[in-house]
């Protein structure tokens, strides 16, 4: 792991979560409340997925962005599985029937502030968090989807949590 100027450079589980048709959840919402939801959606990512040592969790609207250590993907595997089901327990109990969508993948990422003199604020970048992005819609809605990148990295027991999508094939003009 490099570390410099309070940036770290490394390989990371990288994982992404997304609340699904959010504009269903915000309508008619003031931002005090879509801020209160918010919170409380982030609050159970962050305590759920703790126990896997996370290196950084971002928020972005109703996005969270989070690394884990190279060290932990089978836990990371774990908790983001259980994350999943939590954040939309909380959905569904607050009276929406929105989903959550998630990726994640493995590979390398920077890690750091995002402004100069001392903000507050941090960013995860790289074309492997680009990656896990793109995995968000595949194979379509409120699915929990690993790259073959990550799902290689697993043990054999994290493994059989999951089962392979084959795509159906299409044809274009």
């Amino acid at each position: 792991m490099k570390n410099t100027n309070e940036l770290i450079y490394d390989e990371f589980v990288i994982a992404v979560f997304d609340i699904d048709r959010f504009g269903q959840i915000a309508k008619g919402k003031n931002p005090k409340e879509i801020f209160d939801f918010i919170y409380e959606f982030n609050s159970i990512f962050k305590e759920t997925v703790l126990p896997a040592n996370p290196i950084a969790i971002i928020p972005q609207g109703d996005t969270v962005i989070a690394a884990f250590p190279k060290t932990e993907i089978d836990n990371a595997a774990a908790y983001l599985l259980k994350a999943k089901t939590l954040c939309e327990n909380f959905i569904k109990e607050s009276g929406y029937s929105c989903s959550v969508s998630a990726a994640v993948h493995f590979g390398e990422a920077a890690i750091g502030k995002a402004f100069k003199n001392g903000a507050n604020s941090f960013q995860i970048l790289g074309n492997e968090v680009n990656s896990a992005f793109l995995l968000l819609r595949i194979p379509y809605y409120g699915r929990l989807t690993i790259s073959p990148v990550f799902f290689r990295k697993l043990n054999g027991e994290s493994r059989k949590l999951f089962k392979k999508y084959t795509p159906p094939i299409v044809y274009t003009l």
